[in-house]
């Protein structure tokens, strides 16, 4: 499925476009989300782009935290990885700052059934595009 959403960005003047894109296997969702800014956006701070941009995304989820977060690179460009926990499931994923977009790649799976392996396979055929 995909569906395109207008955004407003929390704490700035700025609007943008989203487009989320979902596969289901079995009770295994994979997401891939790209915000693309209505004006171009000061990437001087990735890490403080990449950290508002989770908040947010956690913040979007209903009953859900942040267990874990760790700062890295995907394919040459900054990246965040995470875990959320929710009530019974699990999402896995890694936003990645490429340009003016900001990517979410992610698997969300009940606790008990989640395969990891599945979660690396995603993200190695995922080509960001700037």
């Amino acid at each position: 499925d995909h569906s395109v959403k207008n955004l407003s960005i929390p704490d700035s003047n700025l609007t943008g476009t989203q487009n989320l894109y979902v596969s289901m296997v079995g009770d295994t969702g994979y997401f891939v989300q790209a915000i693309e800014y209505s004006e171009e956006i000061d990437v001087s701070d990735p890490h403080a782009l990449l950290e508002g941009g989770l908040s947010g995304r956690v913040y979007e989820i209903p009953n859900s935290k942040l267990v874990s977060s760790s700062f890295g690179e995907f394919i040459g460009n900054d990246s965040v990885d995470y875990l959320v926990e929710g009530n019974d499931y699990y999402m896995y994923g890694k936003m990645v700052l490429v340009g003016q977009k900001l990517y979410s790649i992610e698997m969300a799976c009940k606790m008990q059934e989640c395969v990891i392996a599945d979660y690396q396979y995603f993200l190695k055929s995922f080509q960001p595009v700037n």
